[in-house]
Formats: structure tokens, C-alpha cells, sequence
């Protein structure tokens, strides 16, 4: 049984959906120094999500760049925007309504 939303067909999705545990992988998208990617918080949420999935009957949407780092520092490459989360709210809303 697929976990990962992004590889359902739109009927094995609605199929799940009333009975499968969602699992949204949220992370930052932040500077961790020179050597780790922006997206290192967010590809462990994706990855632990997956593993969760796995054993509670779940589904994984994409997190794509959903979260936003909320910290003092404007390092370049950081994403500090209200309207990611905006964007966010409406996908899950949508998805799942």
C-alpha cells in the first residue's frame, strides 16, 4: 500500500483518506552552516514521517518548502514569508475537506 501521497492516483487517495492517519512532515528551511543543505530539518520531518507511515496506517503529502524558519537571523536562503503559511493552511484544507 502506497504511503506517499505524491505517488497516489487521485482514486487510491480518496480511497484512504477517511480512515488513513495523515502525517505532515513540517521543517525549516534555514541556514545549518556551510555544510548541510537549507532543507535539512525538513528532509528529516519527510523522512520520519515515512517511517511513522508505516506502521499507523498513514499517508505522507508532500512537504515540499511548507515551513518557514522563524529565528532573528536573516541568513540568505532562509524563507521568512506569512504567505508560505497561507499556502500551506489552503493545501491541507483542500486536500482533506
Amino acid at each position: 500500500m502506497e504511503i506517499e501521497m505524491k505517488k497516489m492516483t487521485w482514486q487510491e487517495f480518496n480511497d484512504r483518506k477517511d480512515e488513513a492517519v495523515v502525517i505532515l512532515p513540517i521543517g525549516s528551511l534555514e541556514q545549518h552552516g556551510p555544510h548541510l543543505p537549507l532543507s535539512t530539518d525538513t528532509i528529516i520531518s519527510y523522512n520520519l514521517a515515512l517511517l511513522l507511515a508505516k506502521e499507523a496506517n498513514g499517508i505522507v503529502p508532500p512537504s515540499g518548502l511548507l515551513a518557514t524558519a522563524i529565528t532573528s537571523s536573516k541568513e540568505k536562503g532562509e524563507l521568512m514569508t506569512k504567505e508560505v503559511i497561507d499556502k500551506f493552511k489552503k493545501i491541507v484544507k483542500e486536500a482533506f475537506d
